[in-house]
């Protein structure tokens, strides 16, 4: 992800001289920032897993059938103001038996 942050104007975290005491007392440098997220969708429900590999539980959410045979934006959004929880787009479909999030 270095490339898209410093893309974006976060160029300064990956310096020799940046300062995260806020964070860590030790002496820290960045040199690259990984993330990955998958969204895995399913019968009883919609499961995240993110990075940290912490998976929400199946919503109960009502049953619909649905296909999906091009690439698609998908968004999880939460609450009255609708914030953001996951984005992505979808360019390959693959069969649930070949899940594997890292």
């Amino acid at each position: 992800m270095k490339k898209k942050l410093v893309g974006v104007g976060i160029d300064k975290a990956f310096d020799y001289s940046a300062d995260f005491s806020n964070v860590t007392k030790k002496r820290v440098n960045l040199s690259d920032v990984y993330h990955k997220a998958v969204l895995r969708v399913e019968e009883n429900g919609t499961g995240g897993i993110t990075g940290s590999s912490i998976r929400s539980q199946p919503s109960s959410a009502a049953s619909t059938s649905v296909t999906f045979d091009r690439p698609f934006f998908v968004a999880v959004l939460y609450g009255d103001d609708e914030m953001p929880l996951l984005m992505g787009d979808v360019c390959e479909i693959k069969d649930p038996g070949d899940f594997q999030p890292y």
